[in-house]
């Protein structure tokens, strides 16, 4: 989340893993076309490699993780291929966690699964190879699915990972493609600031366990509503058709990754 890896030695994530908005750096454009040399020269260096599997259930055209491939972020990787890295699937039986940080720093890298939320189960996720990881509850910020708990998309998976496993800056870098990728932190920053100080796995799931028991999860209606909702889908289509990952015809996108709150 292919055999079952333990992510490294001991967690070694920075000390002071505290959200902020990933300001600063310069937003790419959502335009898909070809980049100019201007803009490829704009394009984030990320220092954790990253990979998906595209299974071709979604519409590409405003598929997150094609996004992320044609602005050269993501590389595509092949069912049945060999893969050493962290892929974050349903088969995975620990959270992503600080104990993953030098694992993915060593360059084994992470992967995601292109695919649909309503296709799950013609996934092979058997036959996809890595080291399999959980996520623990998030919110979705994508507009199809704003405000909806582990229903995240490629992009914002991947995110997920890296800013729990600590590697902040690539988190940004990802969602910076995206004019609501901020709405990913503002939604979950406390709670990845949480699963980020976690040393361990286990640490990642006691942490969850406490956000359930203390209701946060319940809570959410109340921070949704303090909190400007993105256009609707019939709005952020008139605006701009990149920022609406509604799938026509195909199912909405999904990340194949599935959250450790879901396997209880």
């Amino acid at each position: 989340r292919g055999g079952r890896g333990r992510g490294g030695g001991a967690a070694k994530a920075p000390r002071e893993a505290r959200w902020h908005a990933p300001g600063g750096g310069e937003a790419l454009s959502d335009d898909d076309s070809a980049c100019s040399e201007g803009e490829a020269a704009r394009r984030p260096s990320l220092a954790i490699k990253l990979g998906m599997w595209d299974l071709g259930q979604c519409d590409k055209r405003r598929c997150t993780g094609t996004k992320l491939m044609r602005a050269g972020m993501v590389r595509e990787l092949r069912i049945g291929q060999g893969y050493r890295g962290l892929v974050l699937s349903p088969n995975g039986t620990k959270c992503v966690s600080g104990e993953d940080y030098e694992l993915l720093s060593a360059g084994a890298g992470l992967a995601v699964v292109d695919c649909s939320w309503a296709r799950l189960d013609e996934v092979p996720f058997r036959q996809i190879k890595g080291t399999p990881r959980l996520l623990p509850f998030l919110l979705a910020s994508n507009p199809v699915n704003y405000g909806r708990p582990a229903t995240l998309s490629c992009a914002e998976a991947l995110a997920a990972a890296l800013y729990i496993a600590g590697h902040r800056e690539d988190a940004a870098a990802v969602m910076s493609k995206f004019t609501w990728g901020d709405s990913f932190f503002a939604l979950n920053g406390p709670a990845l600031d949480e699963y980020a100080a976690c040393a361990t796995a286990e640490d990642v799931l006691a942490t969850q366990e406490r956000f359930m028991r203390e209701g946060i999860a319940g809570g959410i209606e109340e921070q949704l509503r303090n909190l400007d909702l993105p256009p609707s889908s019939s709005e952020s289509e008139q605006e701009t058709d990149d920022d609406n990952e509604q799938l026509e015809g195909k199912g909405e996108e999904s990340s194949g990754a599935k959250s450790s709150a879901d396997t209880e």
